[in-house]
């Protein structure tokens, strides 16, 4: 495994109080969806908030 490392090949991290070892592609793919989610969650909505009683008719 130290080989694949020093490739990056595979990423070695921590979940919690757990070593981990993630393939690298998804490793990145995964942190930079997180980012993503975390970055919409923190913004405002691009459109106007939704009236449910008139939208559902």
């Amino acid at each position: 495994m130290q080989e694949e490392l020093q490739e990056d090949t595979v990423i070695a991290d921590r979940v919690g109080e757990t070593d981990c070892v993630f393939l690298a592609g998804l490793y990145h793919a995964e942190k930079g969806m997180a980012q993503q989610i975390s970055r919409i969650g923190k913004g405002c909505l691009p459109w106007p908030e939704i009236d449910a009683d008139k939208a559902l008719p």
